[in-house]
């Protein structure tokens, strides 16, 4: 369920993605003003004729444009890009860390399994000392308090029996947990115990393949490039944007305007249609850009030191596993 959870923010992110890609492409609008609009008016005056306004009235209106050069939107792309990677790598590092605690539950089954049949074998040779310290009381070569001691080591082993049935039950029951079985679901095991492998790297091999192939340390890389791609995006913003814009407009009348008398069957159209290299440039925000940029230029320090501070820990959990 955890692994769904975070297959679903891989899908987030490849969406985000490719909104961010699209910025690429033209975009179309309509507009309309009034599907349609009725327009009635009366001008009174005194040196000419008086007119009247009796109208039905529509003005759609397409709108294309087309950004050539917006330096904002190739870091917004990298940073997307970086994101969808980290969510990726997100998905990795839970699917490796859940199949080492898998695996580590199931080692622990298995000592549980094995505790069990070794408490069993404890109390059956409890049973035989009973029976021996019973037998050689009857005989009349052996004590009372041999029985009784024979009888509490019994019940310890007992009371220990029971306790590992509960340990192993509940190690069963954390491992069906975490392979997302129904807890009322039979869980079949073998218990059979095989060599796996050799390791045989030295220590320093065993280092440099740690830092190479951790994801975690991957994920603070991409960090990094992030915060890289985000004070670029605010330092870009200070920056013009140079577009095309071509704009279709045309009207439809149906009635008169400004007419002396009211013809309801007059009709009339007309169309605009207006194409432009447009150039925009938000130069200056009192310096909010400016300050942002910098935010993000100290977060990419933050996250170097956060790196080197994860290899040490990197060398030093490698290091202890290598001497144990």
């Amino acid at each position: 369920l955890e692994l769904k959870s975070l297959k679903e923010l891989i899908n987030s992110s490849a969406f985000n993605l490719s909104s961010k890609i699209s910025k690429k492409y033209p975009t179309l609008d309509l507009s309309a003003n009034g599907l349609p609009q009725y327009l009635y008016s009366k001008a009174y005056n005194s040196s000419s004729v008086n007119t009247k306004t009796s109208q039905l009235k529509a003005n759609p209106s397409l709108n294309i444009r087309w950004d050539l050069i917006d330096p904002q939107r190739v870091y917004e792309i990298k940073l997307a890009r970086n994101n969808y990677e980290v969510a990726q790598n997100n998905y990795e590092i839970k699917r490796k860390d859940l199949i080492q605690e898998a695996r580590a539950r199931y080692h622990k089954f298995q000592k549980s399994y094995a505790d069990s049949n070794n408490a069993k074998i404890a109390v059956e040779l409890s049973n035989i000392s009973l029976k021996d310290a019973q037998s050689k009381l009857d005989a009349g070569i052996g004590t009372k308090f041999e029985v009784l001691e024979a009888e509490a080591q019994l019940a310890k082993d007992i009371q220990f029996l029971e306790e590992k049935k509960i340990s192993q039950e509940i190690d069963k029951i954390s491992l069906k947990e975490i392979l997302n079985f129904k807890f009322e679901e039979n869980l079949n095991i073998s218990n059979e115990h095989k060599l796996l492998g050799f390791w045989n790297y030295t220590l320093d091999k065993n280092i440099d393949n740690g830092l190479k192939n951790s994801i975690s340390l991957k994920n603070i890389n991409l960090q990094r490039r992030i915060k890289k791609n985000q004070s670029k995006i605010f330092q870009s913003a200070n920056q013009p944007v140079i577009y095309i814009s071509n704009t279709i407009s045309s009207s439809f009348t149906k009635g008169s305007a400004l007419k002396a008398t009211i013809d309801p069957d007059a009709s009339g159209s007309s169309y605009l249609n207006t194409l432009s290299l447009n150039f925009s440039w938000n130069f200056y925000k009192g310096g909010q850009n400016k300050n942002s940029y910098k935010a993000k230029k100290s977060e990419l320090e933050s996250e170097k030191y956060q790196s080197l501070n994860l290899k040490n820990i990197i060398k030093k959990n490698i290091t202890e596993s290598y001497l144990n």
